[in-house]
C-alpha cells in the first residue's frame, strides 16, 4: 500500500519472518511464497491474495492498513492459485489453482467453503465476478475456454 503523502509503502504480511524452509514456514499470518495473484474489491477496501505451493493459501486483507482479515488453507496438490476475485459485495471470493483439472474454489468471504469443482484440463488464466450489484455469477477464462459459475447454485457450470 503506497501512501503518496510519505511516499512510504507498506506490506501486507511485512516484516522479519523466520528463516525455515518454505514448505514447514509458519502460514497463519502472511505468505510465505511468492504470491501469484491479487485482487481487489470493487470498494477498495479488501484485498485477496494467492500464493504458488504444494498447500498454498489465499488470505483476505485491510487494502488500507495491510491487516489480515481472512486465512484460507488449500489441500495438497493445488500447486498453487492462479486467480482469485471477489463478488461485487464482497461476500463471495473464487480461486484458481495450478491442479492438472485446474479447479475451481469458491468461498464466502469468511473462509467457509462453498463448492470446489473441476475448471478444466486447459490451463485458467483468469476468474472475475459480475459486475452487478448482488449477483453470484463468475467466470473463469483459460485456453480454448470460458465457463461461467453461480456461487449460489452449487457451482452450476456452463460452458460459453
Amino acid at each position: 500500500m503506497l501512501d503518496p503523502a510519505s511516499n512510504t509503502q507498506k506490506f501486507f504480511g511485512g516484516g522479519e519472518v523466520d528463516s525455515t524452509a518454505k514448505n514447514v514456514a509458519n502460514d497463519l499470518n502472511h505468505h510465505t511464497d511468492d504470491v501469484m495473484c491479487v485482487s481487489i474489491s470493487s470498494d477498495r477496501t479488501t484485498a485477496v491474495s494467492g500464493q504458488v505451493g504444494s498447500r498454498p493459501t489465499i488470505f483476505t486483507w485491510d487494502a488500507t492498513t495491510g491487516e489480515k482479515k481472512e486465512r484460507i488453507k488449500i489441500a495438497k496438490g493445488a500447486r498453487g492459485i492462479t486467480a482469485v476475485a471477489m463478488s461485487q459485495d464482497g461476500d463471495y471470493i473464487a480461486a484458481v489453482d495450478l491442479h492438472n483439472e485446474h479447479q475451481v474454489y469458491c468461498y464466502e468471504s469468511n473462509g467457509q467453503s462453498v463448492f470446489k469443482q473441476k475448471g478444466d484440463t486447459n490451463r485458467i488464466f483468469d476468474v472475475a465476478f459480475s459486475a452487478k450489484p448482488g449477483s453470484t455469477r463468475f467466470a473463469t477464462a483459460g485456453t480454448k475456454h470460458i465457463y461461467f459459475w453461480d456461487a449460489k447454485n452449487g457451482g452450476d457450470k456452463d460452458k460459453g
